[in-house]
């Protein structure tokens, strides 16, 4: 009888470790789907920023918060309602991408484990390529034509 329970008992831890390895993974790819949206969403208020500054001094924001409060013309554009925190790390601030102008040419996630998308991605405003870890993904823009 307690050899019955001690193999009942190991066949419940084995299967609760199967059931929390497995819920691991959905949660890490519900973060990267988060990841791939936030990215997005900030390369193209990146982008329509640099669209939207023709004739100014400064084509890119210097500090992420500009795209929050633009006040370069007449009244207040808000490229983005609020800046999200990085899902991989839960952390509020981003890896910043310095153009030669010292303005902000994209961003990227600190987060360091290998994503499970593996295969090329192009989405509305960023091409990502296959990467090892999350902090390799990108997210600058692609070329902006002013009009």
């Amino acid at each position: 009888m307690l050899i019955a329970a001690l193999v009942l008992l190991a066949a419940m831890a084995a299967s609760a470790s199967v059931v929390a390895a497995r819920w691991a993974d959905e949660a890490q790819r519900e973060r990267e789907q988060e990841l791939l949206r936030i990215g997005n969403e900030i390369a193209g208020a990146l982008a329509a920023y640099a669209k939207d500054s023709a004739g100014s001094t400064y084509s890119r924001p210097r500090e992420l918060e500009a795209l929050l409060e633009d006040r370069r013309a007449f009244g207040i554009k808000r490229y983005l309602r609020r800046i999200e925190p990085d899902p991989m790390t839960g952390q509020p601030a981003w890896g910043v991408i310095r153009a030669e102008d010292g303005g902000i040419a994209g961003v990227f996630s600190h987060g360091e484990k290998r994503p499970f998308l593996r295969v090329p991605r192009a989405l509305s405003h960023v091409d990502l390529p296959v990467v090892d870890r999350y902090a390799d993904w990108k997210f600058t823009p692609r070329q902006v034509t002013k009009s």
